[in-house]
């Protein structure tokens, strides 16, 4: 009957000899080296079984039986082992994760002593062999440019299509992951793309890899929807930092990969079973690819960082750095302070408004990552973002065509019915420039309407037309200005920058 007052005596001992006993996601661990992780350096998050709890009670109180030749040592009772361990609430201090590398917080703090961080409730276990210099209290602009170079100095091989905004979008991509625990929502997945096959667009997610555990990145391919999705949840489950999916890809995206991007709570399937797991979405997602494609919605999703050369064979070309990525391991403290440097001293100073437009859905992510970089003297990761969405997207591209022939046709506000276009697509211009025209504004019309306007009667294309209505690209904007017996009078208008 005294099973409770012997459990909180339990609990109570286990708090006074500091067991490095926590609990995580509603169980509980410890945290330490165990069976062949003995012999290395790393410490690890350990499930809390009765047999470890027994060692840990066993070392700090002795357990005796009363028995009628007097007091017998016993080991701990397995009716307490197992009431410890189903709970359901416990004394013991919670863990978010297991950390092997400084971890910024979102006051710009950094975890970077060894052991459990009270506030945050990160468990610091570095590498004995990785040496971080000190951080600045305050680091300043000077401090965050001179991060900004020893990054840049760091990808000085990398045959960047745009040396300033492709070169920011990879300093990005480096620094994401390192500094994911001071963003308070969702990061957006990175795309190194090429049209040239060993460019280097797999060495540089290597990079990454190599700053943020010291070792090189587990690569996959996209396999289908439903395998994504369990593949997501077994990162998910495991804790990484960051998932990679290398060349092979057709098209970027779908509905797994789309939700996980944009989640903080992932919820999924785990791999060749049918239960479900449900864990913090953490890790940041990377591609490369050849000549990549994107799913409509994954455009809003991604950063993309282009290689492109004019050699025959890129792998072939000298290096300034042939050895980077030895060098990234010598030099892996300093490249890890440099990416929290860099976001600690925009946070010093304010977090000063860029007036930068933003990327939906990822609002941290913009003012820890993008805005710290542009601050500490980069072009804006996302400079070329329209350009990128109206060259990914043939439906966006389409839809210019039509808006920019459309506003040719009917220039200056001028109202137009859509028998007024289905009479232009019919037209036989004699001139060679005007039938080129005409010909580019029938092709275009295919892709937006999905279906061969000269196939269309005038009803169905009057129907038809009105998909063009309400969406702005290219700076122009279709619109209905006047609806009656007679049909529906459109206009094309100019949208000027917000």
């Amino acid at each position: 009957g005294d099973l409770a007052k012997f459990v909180l005596q339990a609990e109570k001992a286990m708090l006074d000899a500091a067991l490095a006993v926590f609990v995580l996601a509603g169980r509980l661990v410890w945290v330490g080296r165990a069976g062949a992780l003995q012999v290395q350096h790393a410490e690890r998050v350990h499930e809390l079984t009765t047999k470890r709890l027994a060692l840990f009670l066993s070392a700090i109180i002795k357990f005796v039986q009363e028995k009628s030749q007097g007091r017998v040592a016993i080991e701990p009772p397995t009716l307490l082992l197992h009431a410890i361990l189903e709970g359901p609430t416990w004394p013991f201090r919670p863990l978010e994760r297991i950390v092997e590398i400084p971890v910024l917080l979102a006051d710009g703090t950094v975890v970077d002593q060894p052991g459990y961080h009270e506030a945050s409730g990160f468990y610091y276990s570095p590498e004995p062999s990785l040496v971080v210099p000190e951080f600045a209290e305050n680091p300043t602009l000077d401090d965050a440019q001179k991060a900004v170079a020893l990054l840049a100095d760091l990808l000085c091989d990398a045959l960047f299509a745009d040396p300033q905004v492709d070169m920011a979008a990879a300093m990005a991509a480096i620094i994401t992951p390192l500094v994911r625990s001071a963003i308070d929502g969702c990061v957006p997945a990175f795309v190194f793309a090429a049209a040239t096959p060993r460019i280097g667009k797999s060495e540089l997610v290597q990079f990454i890899s190599l700053i943020l555990t010291g070792q090189c990145a587990k690569v996959q391919t996209q396999r289908g929807d439903v395998e994504m999705e369990k593949r997501i949840t077994a990162h998910v489950k495991a804790g990484d930092a960051m998932v990679t999916f290398d060349n092979g890809i057709a098209s970027i995206g779908g509905p797994s990969i789309e939700a996980a991007v944009t989640s903080r709570i992932w919820s999924g399937r785990v791999l060749r079973t049918s239960d479900m797991y449900t864990g913090p979405m953490n890790a940041t997602v990377y591609f490369t690819g050849n000549h990549v494609s994107y799913h409509i919605d994954m455009l809003g999703r991604v950063v993309p960082i282009h290689l492109v050369t004019d050699l025959e064979d890129a792998s072939q070309r000298p290096l300034k750095r042939a050895d980077a990525q030895t060098w990234i391991l010598v030099n892996r403290g300093q490249l890890i302070a440099a990416a929290l440097t860099i976001c600690r001293a925009y946070m010093a100073a304010g977090s000063p408004d860029l007036d930068l437009a933003p990327l939906r859905g990822f609002d941290q992510w913009n003012r820890v990552v993008r805005c710290a970089l542009v601050w500490a003297g980069t072009a804006d990761p996302l400079e070329k973002r329209a350009q990128f969405r109206a060259e990914s997207d043939p439906d966006t591209e389409a839809f210019g065509v039509v808006l920019t022939h459309l506003a040719a046709l009917f220039p200056n506000g001028t109202h137009f019915t859509a028998k007024h276009v289905f009479d232009a697509l019919r037209s036989a211009p004699t001139e060679a420039d005007a039938r080129a025209r005409a010909e580019q504004l029938a092709d275009a019309f295919k892709i937006v309407l999905d279906a061969d306007p000269a196939k269309l009667g005038q009803l169905r294309f009057s129907h038809a037309i009105k998909k063009l209505t309400d969406r702005t690209v290219v700076g122009l904007h279709m619109k209905c200005v006047r609806s009656g017996n007679a049909g529906k009078e459109y206009t094309v208008v100019r949208i000027l920058p917000a």
